[in-house]
């Protein structure tokens, strides 16, 4: 089929704007600004957490959750700093 012929589909535009979105996203500079994005967010929720943990004792539902919550922004920021790159050829003929 002749590219030009070729109508994408709003599926193949979406996966087009993902997989070259974020690589130029992180180029561009706006992986800093998620990471900034991230370090507020666990900032808000340890504020939360340490009142909770004040007023409703260390091992509160509350204070747990919000716990839990951190944990998972952090596992969800250290899995957006891991950048695939690619793998270099090998010089073996």
């Amino acid at each position: 089929m002749d590219p030009d012929d070729f109508i994408p589909s709003p599926k193949d535009r979406c996966e087009y704007g993902f997989k070259n979105g974020i690589s130029q996203g992180y180029h561009l500079g706006e992986s800093a600004g998620r990471l900034q994005a991230y370090e507020v967010a666990v900032g808000i929720l340890y504020h939360k957490y340490l009142i909770a943990r004040t007023f409703h004792g260390k091992e509160s539902e509350t204070a747990l959750l919000l716990k839990n919550c951190i944990h998972s922004v952090r596992d969800a920021q250290a899995g957006d700093m891991e950048v695939e790159t690619a793998q270099e050829p090998s010089q073996d003929a």
